[in-house]
Order: C-alpha cells, then structure tokens, then sequence
C-alpha cells in the first residue's frame, strides 16, 4: 500500500459528493509506515469476516430448508380429504434434499474454515488450535445431534440423500379450518445397512425409531456450532479489536473534519495534483464486526 517517493504522498481523507460535483478533502498526512500498518490491520478484518460470511451462507441454508418443508406443506396438505400429489410430493422431496446438502455442507465449511484458519495463523501445535479442538470435542461429546449430522454429512456425500421422507399431521380445528405440521424423517435401517457409522453412533442409532424426525437435530447442530462460532471470536478477540480500534480511529477522524464525507485512503502525486489509488474504507464491515463484540 505505501509508497515512498517525494513526489507522492500517502494521505488519509474524505470523499464527497454534491450533485454533479466530486472529490476528496485531506483530512491528514499519514507517516512513514503507516499505510502498511493500516493494510495489515484491514486484511486481519477482511480475513475474520470471510468465516462469517460462511456463517451467514449457513443460516440462509437454514432458513431455505425451513421454507421448503413449509412449501411442501402448503402445497399437499390442503386439508384433511386431500390426498398429496404425486408429482408435487416428488418436486419438494427433491427441494429438501437439496436444501439439507446444502445446510450439512456449511456446517462442516465452517468447521474446515475455522480450523485452516487458525493452524495457518498459530500453527498446528498452538494453544489456539488447541482451545478449537476442545471446543469441538465438548460439542461432540456432549450432543448426539452434533455427532450424528456430522458423520451424516459424509453420508449424504457417499451413499444417499439425507432425508427420507416427509411426514404430515392434519389437525381438524373447525369446518373450514385445519392446521397441518410436516416434518422430514430418516429411515434407522437403511441408514446402518448403507453406512459406517462407527460402534458408539450405530449404537445410538439403532435407539431411535425405524422413522424419526430429523429436522431437530439438524438445528441443533446449527446451535453447537454456533457455539464453535464464538470460541472463533473469543480466540481471535484482542487482534480483531486491535484492528477494529485503527480503522475505526480513521473514520471517526474523517467523520470529525468532514461530517457525511466517506472515509478514503489515496496517495496524491504533487507534481500534478492527482489522486491516485482511492481506496475506501469498509465502514459497514467495521460496524458489523463491531456488533460481534
């Protein structure tokens, strides 16, 4: 980001807009090494928000599933009299399907993403590392549903769908009025003939009911790595705020001299007047990250 040379300067300022009118007011000079010392501290925040922005896929993914089963329940269960629809039962078994392999597949980015992360940072022997894998060892020791969605991940991957089927329960509340509740279920047998599901999770498995409910479970391991997620920030709490304390120290410094006016790093040739390189600053970033501590 810095450049060293008479003729260019490296500044801190504020861009404008007024109607047909744009440009950038100085707000400050920035010293030798600074520039490098403000890059580093944006890419460890542009690096932390790339693990939440996988966060973020994972609750979508959640909510679609969530829009799908009730899609299949609007769609085939009318009332008690009408019998679902063939065609329209297949299309939103498909539909859940997919919106499960995508759920299960965040689930476990996450996870990887986490991991890379900090054994790339720390190293594959740190207290960091260390303190993650505990993490995740106490949600898997503690949650069935944590270790079964898990491994179920590797099973929809290799042998088969993850969910398999719907269930639907009609309520008659009035003459003209039911109220219908589905749930996607999985079949006990076929998952222990078609997989490997290791001595302690089999023997948990073969506890179930021959059809049991899947959804709950799916929800609970979005809940375990939710707590994950926070173990991710309470590692990484003191360098991100560190960073988040540097930048936001720019804007509040632009704020301050130009109300309104955006928050832009640039470098300004003198022999010719120009801006060159603008770069704003990521002030919705900022007050998102912010909001996690």
């Amino acid at each position: 980001m810095e450049v060293k040379s008479k003729d260019v300067c490296n500044e801190l300022g504020g861009y404008f807009l007024e109607g047909t009118q744009f440009g950038i007011k100085r707000v400050k000079s920035l010293h030798d090494g600074e520039p490098d010392f403000i890059e580093e501290k944006l890419d460890k925040l542009f690096e932390f928000n790339r693990h939440f922005q996988v966060l973020s896929i994972l609750n979508e993914n959640k909510k679609e599933l969530l829009e799908k089963i009730d899609a299949h329940r609007k769609e085939t269960i009318h009332n008690v009299l009408v019998s679902p629809n063939m065609k329209e039962n297949n299309h939103h078994f498909v539909e859940v399907n997919r919106a499960t392999l995508n759920l299960l597949s965040s689930l476990k980015t996450f996870i990887d993403f986490s991991e890379t992360f900090l054994r790339r940072k720390y190293g594959k022997d740190s207290e960091e590392i260390k303190l993650f894998k505990a993490a995740q060892s106490d949600q898997f020791d503690s949650s069935f549903s944590y270790r079964f969605c898990y491994k179920l991940r590797n099973y929809a991957q290799h042998c088969g769908l993850p969910v398999g089927g719907f269930d639907s329960k009609t309520v008659q509340i009035s003459e003209a009025e039911t109220i219908s509740h589905v749930i996607i279920y999985l079949k006990r047998d076929e998952l222990i003939n078609n997989f490997d599901w290791g001595k302690k999770i089999k023997e948990e498995i073969l506890t179930l009911d021959e059809r049991f409910e899947l959804g709950s479970h799916l929800f609970k391991f979005v809940e375990c790595i939710q707590v994950l997620c926070q173990t991710l920030i309470d590692i990484e709490k003191k360098d991100i705020l560190e960073s988040l304390e540097c930048v936001e120290g720019l804007i509040e410094e632009t704020a301050a001299k130009y109300q309104g006016y955006l928050p832009v790093l640039y470098r300004f040739k003198t022999s010719n007047k120009n801006y060159e390189d603008i770069y704003w600053l990521p002030t919705d970033l900022v007050k998102e990250i912010r909001g996690l501590f």
